[in-house]
This record gives C-alpha cells, structure tokens and sequence, in this order.
C-alpha cells in the first residue's frame, strides 16, 4: 500500500506521470524524475529548508499547473520538484499530512504567515512511518510494544511506547514484513 503521488495534470488538463505509474494515468507525458524526497530536493534532511504555508502552496501550484516539458529550463524544472515537496507535505489530502498527525498540525498552524518548516524531529516520522504501522499492529495483536523494530523507533523517531506511536500516525498501513524491509531496503 503507497500513498505516494502518481502524477498530475497542468493547466490544460495534460497529465505528467512519475516513472513507474505510466500504467495508472494513460497517455500521460513521463517526468524526468521520480517522486521521493532524493528526487526532488535531493534527501529527507533537505525538508527543513523547505518553506510551507499558503503562499509556498501557491507558488508549487503555480509550478505544476504551468509545467509545459517543451518549454522547462532547469530552473523550471527544480521549481517542479520544489513545487511537488511542497505539495506532499501542504496539501490536507497530501500523502504526508494524512499519515503524520504532527506534519498536518505543523503546516496548519503555519498557513497564514507561511513561514513555517518542519524540523528534525518531523524527519523521523517520515522515514518511519511505515514501521511505526508496522510496530502499532503487532502491539494490537500481541498486546505489549516490544518488536523487532521498537528500538528503532525509540531512537531515529522518539517514539517510546504504542501511544507515542499513536500520537504520531493519522494513517496506519498494514504492510507485510518482507514488503516494509523491500521500502526500508530501497530507501537506504
């Protein structure tokens, strides 16, 4: 189960997709590069440096809704990938927002002024995400926190205990063991 963005449409109703989702959106022209945060500013640590609130919103819109390949210089281009960040993590229906509680509420109470950032702490939730879900599963089932991934947790995330967990998720996945250490895997 992916939450991650597919491709989008411009202004004219022209349909950009990220490779690997060329089968999803038909006919749809192929980005020049993929949707994880490597791809577009070049790492997780980067998002710190990355501004949020309305008018970074509007700017990503503005990016997307004009993106004509014919005619992108590089700078055309990295205003895309900014704007595509951007977008993952504003957007309330964004596939960051909805899976971390802490992101939705950072960007929210940010909105208006627009001078808002996610910090370190943000980072870590993202990365771990999926084996948080992972984590807060088996606690459910088994009834204790204590898996092969707790101590993990515990130190590239602080999260201590189920509920911290709890605290931080706002979308629980449930990825099978050999399908979360494939994503852990590619992200290395």
């Amino acid at each position: 189960c992916d939450l991650s963005l597919a491709g989008f449409a411009n202004r004219t109703s022209h349909w950009h997709a990220f490779p690997g989702y060329e089968h999803v959106i038909p006919n749809a022209t192929l980005l020049p590069f993929g949707n994880s945060y490597r791809d577009l500013i070049g790492g997780l640590a980067n998002l710190p440096s990355l501004p949020l609130g309305r008018d970074p919103t509007q700017r990503a819109v503005h990016a997307l809704s004009g993106h004509d390949p014919a005619a992108a210089g590089s700078d055309d281009v990295e205003a895309l990938k900014r704007g595509l960040a951007t977008l993952t993590l504003t957007h309330s229906c964004s596939p960051t927002a909805l899976r971390l509680t802490p992101i939705k509420e950072t960007v929210s109470r940010g909105w208006e002024s627009g001078d808002v950032h996610l910090t370190p702490e943000h980072l870590g939730y993202i990365e771990h995400w999926d084996t948080m879900c992972f984590e807060l599963i088996r606690a459910n089932r088994i009834g204790e926190w204590s898996g092969p991934f707790t101590e993990l947790l515990r130190t590239r995330a602080n999260i201590h205990r189920k509920e911290d967990a709890l605290a931080v998720v706002g979308v629980i996945i449930n990825r099978p063991l050999d399908q979360l250490l494939m994503a852990h895997a590619r992200s290395a």
